[in-house]
């Protein structure tokens, strides 16, 4: 009787185990969003159409959010000394893996974020850092929403970026996480 017990246990974790290291994991389908090209040469190492971003309106966002869908977003600006180390690394990220970036432009006189900011923070509170006290959009600020809901992200640069090579690949590594269950 313990046998039977013992083999019945062994093939149900064995089971269990095959089926966790066989199984596809989950991949999301980025989904194509109301969008305008975006000269990107205003960044650094960047020319203004061969790149991976595509820009949206804070509007867009939040439809993603509430409708459920699944994106990579790019929250900055031009004139933000992170940002403008940061986005030839996410760029090299999305290229390789093979996805598009929704960017929202933080001061778009076409799309401005204050007209949505007190909505898109509120959205986006799970993982806004604290300043003065109250959570608010920091950049570059890099996330994916899967199915409406907020996962992978990361805000700003590691605290030892110097632009080496080696810092370099450590971002590109934070970023492709961060895009790595999402298919074109």
């Amino acid at each position: 009787m313990k046998k039977s017990i013992s083999l019945l246990l062994v093939i149900v974790f064995l089971g269990a185990v095959i089926s966790f290291l066989f199984v596809d994991k989950k991949h999301y389908k980025i989904i194509e969003l109301d969008y305008t090209s975006v000269d990107m040469s205003s960044y650094k190492e960047m020319n203004s159409v061969d790149h991976r971003f595509m820009r949206i309106s804070p509007k867009e966002l939040l439809r993603v959010i509430e409708e459920g869908e699944s994106a990579v977003f790019y929250l900055g600006y031009a004139s933000c000394p992170n940002c403008q180390e940061a986005v030839k690394l996410i760029d090299k990220a999305a290229e390789e893996s093979d996805i598009f970036v929704y960017y929202i432009n933080a001061y778009d006189a076409q799309y401005p974020l204050s007209d949505y900011l007190e909505q898109v923070e509120e959205k986006l509170a799970p993982i806004l850092p604290v300043r003065s006290g109250k959570k608010s959009i920091q950049v570059p600020l890099v996330f994916a929403v899967k199915e409406g809901v907020i996962s992978e992200n990361y805000c700003g640069l590691i605290k030892s970026y110097d632009g080496s090579e080696k810092a370099d690949q450590a971002m590109i590594k934070i970023y492709k996480n961060i895009m790595k269950d999402f298919e074109e």
